[in-house]
C-alpha cells in the first residue's frame, strides 16, 4: 500500500475537497490590472517599431516580467508603462 493511499483511507470520504484559499496583496492584484490593460498595447507598438511581431512579443513579456520584478518602485512611477516600453526596447 501506497504512503498516499494509507492516508486516504484514514480520511473521511466527503465527496469534495475544501477549496483552496489564496490570499493576493493588493500590490499583485494591481499589476495584474496594468498587465491586462498595457501589454496589448506596448507589444502592438513595439511589433511596429522593430517589424517583427514575435520578438516584440518576446521583448514585451521580458519587461514585463522586470517590471513585475521591481513593482514596488515601477508601479509608482507616473507611467509605468513607458517603463516598460523602454525596458522593451532597450531589450
Amino acid at each position: 500500500m501506497y504512503a498516499s493511499a494509507a492516508l486516504d483511507a484514514a480520511r473521511p470520504m466527503t465527496g469534495e475537497l475544501p477549496p483552496i484559499v489564496v490570499a493576493e496583496s493588493a500590490p499583485v492584484v494591481a499589476f495584474e490590472i496594468f498587465y491586462r490593460e498595457v501589454r496589448p498595447t506596448i507589444g502592438r507598438a513595439l511589433a511596429l517599431a522593430l517589424g517583427d511581431a514575435d520578438i516584440a512579443a518576446e521583448a514585451t513579456d521580458e519587461a514585463m516580467t522586470r517590471a513585475y520584478e521591481r513593482w514596488s518602485t515601477v508601479g509608482q512611477l507616473d507611467r509605468p508603462e513607458a517603463w516598460v516600453y523602454r525596458v522593451a526596447s532597450n531589450w
